[in-house]
């Protein structure tokens, strides 16, 4: 798991973690180690009573397939976003489940 913070408040365009998971999934789309699969919706999952939103990506690293879950929320002109990355569903319930354990104040 990753946790990741971007100071966005030079893209006015990024107001959402939607906007942000929309650039996001153009890079990887992009990046030398091609994806098998990346989400076109994105999911809204409400965490700590903010709204996040989740795209999946998954592809093949040496015989074995990975998946990962970004997660993202822009919150006062930064993006707050998690990467989880798992290869069984095990390991992704128990990431999501500590990822809304998380509380904002």
């Amino acid at each position: 798991m990753i946790l990741l913070p971007e100071n966005v408040k030079h893209a006015p365009g990024i107001k959402k973690g939607d906007d942000y998971l929309f650039h996001a999934r153009k890079l990887l789309a992009n990046s030398a180690k091609e994806y098998d699969f990346i989400t076109e919706e994105f999911e809204k999952l409400e965490v700590g009573g903010k709204d996040f939103y989740v795209m999946e990506a998954s592809k093949k690293l040496n015989n074995t397939s990975i998946s990962q879950l970004y997660i993202t929320t822009i919150l006062d002109g930064f993006a707050l976003g998690f990467v989880l990355s798992y290869d069984n569903d095990l390991d992704k319930m128990e990431m999501m489940n500590s990822i809304k354990t998380i509380e904002f104040k």
